[in-house]
């Protein structure tokens, strides 16, 4: 069966173009070894790395990132050494293999945060901020993102502000700090509006909606929450979508409104059921149970 990371790598669409690349790339290494060229060894170890990682060797491909790193420290390269750590933990985590990716990310940032590679830098702190969220250390992913944040808009990069912004704010929700969300999200706002990412700026309404029914502006809440429907609807994104409908069902409930709050319950449900999402499709059923029951009581 063909792995996902080789299916969305160009130029290795099924496992026996992988294995010939790594053939081919073995071959190399060999004419590098005997002609005595560390810069070609060293090329092919790093290239190596990779190939393993999509293959789902992770053994193999630390092998050849060792050997990497040892050949070119012994030449100076050290932006190099940061780069194939940088990209075997992309594979790590696309992977699952989440320790193994936190410990390359972090070599990585080291050693961009010593050659002052900020954006390089900023990335790791992005990756390391995704692994904290999955353990749900959500006081670490802002720690991260705050960093990050400070080298995107130190570069002036507007795209990756945006992103940092928009990860910052998911942070302070799941910490309970709607008010430092909502501020991060409006600065995102403008960014995507500027930047004309629609799908960014629905996600970015529809977080905002979350940040004000957080702080009990429900009306406004529901006017986000409307506003990332319109947009998401137009995009065709039925997952973003369910969301918005989910969440307005949340706030019409708690603003009383039971009629509505069942309509938006029941088009969340007939979307996560069509995408054959299940998990999602339970939760949103389980509130409309309840609040069944609660118009029946």
């Amino acid at each position: 069966m063909t792995s996902n990371a080789a299916q969305n790598s160009p130029g290795y669409q099924d496992p026996e173009s992988l294995k010939l690349a790594v053939t081919m790339r073995l071959c190399a290494l060999n004419i590098n070894q005997a002609l005595g060229s560390r810069s070609g060894i060293a090329e092919n170890y790093g290239r190596l790395v990779k190939l393993y990682g999509l293959s789902g060797d992770l053994e193999r491909a630390e092998q050849m990132l060792c050997m990497a790193v040892e050949t070119e420290q012994s030449l100076g390269h050290e932006k190099n050494v940061a780069n194939y750590c940088k990209d075997l933990g992309d594979i790590c985590m696309a992977r699952g293999a989440w320790d193994r990716a936190e410990h390359l990310f972090t070599t990585s940032a080291r050693i961009n945060a010593t050659l002052e590679r900020k954006g390089a830098l900023a990335g790791n702190y992005r990756a390391l901020a995704r692994i904290a969220e999955r353990r749900e250390d959500f006081g670490q992913v802002v720690d991260l993102l705050l960093k990050a944040l400070e080298i995107d808009k130190n570069r002036q990069d507007q795209r990756a502000t945006a992103e940092t912004l928009s990860k910052l704010a998911a942070a302070c929700l799941n910490t309970g700090r709607p008010g430092e969300a909502g501020k991060a999200l409006l600065e995102a706002r403008t960014f995507y509006q500027d930047q004309g990412n629609d799908a960014g700026l629905a996600d970015t309404i529809g977080h905002l909606g979350l940040a004000c029914t957080m702080q009990d502006q429900l009306e406004k809440g529901k006017t986000l929450l409307l506003e990332a429907v319109e947009i998401n609807a137009a995009l065709d994104r039925p997952l973003h979508l369910a969301d918005n409908y989910g969440n307005l069902g949340n706030v019409c409930w708690t603003m009383g409104r039971h009629g509505e709050a069942e309509k938006y319950y029941r088009r969340a449900l007939s979307i996560f059921e069509h995408a054959e999402s299940p998990d999602r499709a339970a939760k949103t059923r389980d509130l409309l149970r309840g609040l069944l029951a609660v118009q029946s009581a």
